[in-house]
Parts: C-alpha cells; structure tokens; sequence
C-alpha cells in the first residue's frame, strides 16, 4: 500500500512520488499511470532526487519542470517525523532531478500536507503540519496567509493581507 503520496496531471497521464506504506518505510520513486493504455511505467530517473517522503507536494510549469517541495519522513530508526522545506525539480524532457537553489528571507517552514498551486510566476504555499503544529499561524493573526516561491528569481516571498 502507499499513503500520502504527492500526485500531478500531465496531459492524460497521471505521475505520482513517493509516499508512505502505514507503518515505518517512505518511498521515493516515480511512477506515471497512461490513462490511454491503463499501464503503469516507472521511468529511469538520474541526478539528485527527493529524499523519500511523504505528504509533500508536486506542480508542473510550462515549461515542463516539475516542482517537489517538502513533506516529511520516518523510518524504523528514526521513529519521529523529519519534516523538509527543500525544492527539488525535474526536468521531464531528461528525467534529471536537480536540487533548487531558492532564496529570499521568507522561506517556509518544515512541513508536510500543505497545499501548493501554480500560477504564472511560481508557486503559492499555504497550510500543512510540522514542529509545533500548524505551520501557518499569521494566518489566524491575518498578517499574511502563506508563502509564494517566484519561480524567475528563485525567492520565497510572504504575501501580506490588508
């Protein structure tokens, strides 16, 4: 069985990552179902790929990278949640992943089962569940509601409500 694992839609084909099987082992493979031909593939991926986890999130841009961002992971030797805040890509044309440089002064916290949308210029956060629990308290202060990775500069940005 696999749990919390991060899911996307590309074309007609479904690509899922990593995921937890209910007890202490986290996966970190790929796989892409063809809705067309009802097979599963898992297809040969090289570089620097997720560590295994799960509860984190995927999203694809236009020009074809996809995008994995947090989660967390257990194992039988280290029974505690370790939560991540790391960016991974994949460059689908090359199935290469490669570690995200990202900046800025807002980086979001550690986090697993957050929530992540794409749009224009990167990818909005917002929610999920890591040390000292909910992870976005200026949204009860309506500070500011989430943080939003712009995609050209590479920088972690913290929206402020008005």
């Amino acid at each position: 069985p696999r749990f919390f694992h991060a899911s996307l839609l590309v074309g007609r084909k479904i690509v899922i990552h990593g995921g937890w099987d209910g007890q202490v082992h986290c996966m970190g493979d790929i796989w892409v179902f063809n809705s067309d031909t009802f097979t599963w593939l898992q297809p040969r991926c090289v570089g620097i790929a997720p560590s295994p986890r799960y509860g984190h999130s995927l999203n694809m841009f236009a020009d074809g990278r996809i995008l994995c961002f947090g989660g967390c992971a257990i194992s039988v030797t280290k029974p505690v949640p370790e939560y991540y805040h790391d960016l991974r890509q994949l460059d689908t044309e090359t199935m290469t992943w490669s570690k995200f440089a990202a900046g800025g002064n807002h980086r979001p916290s550690k986090r697993y089962g957050h929530a992540t949308v794409c749009v224009d210029i990167g990818v909005a956060l917002s929610g999920g569940w890591g040390m000292g629990g909910l992870q976005n308290i200026d949204c009860k202060q309506h500070t500011s509601c989430g943080s939003f990775f712009v995609l050209s500069d590479g920088k972690w940005t913290v929206p402020h409500v008005p």
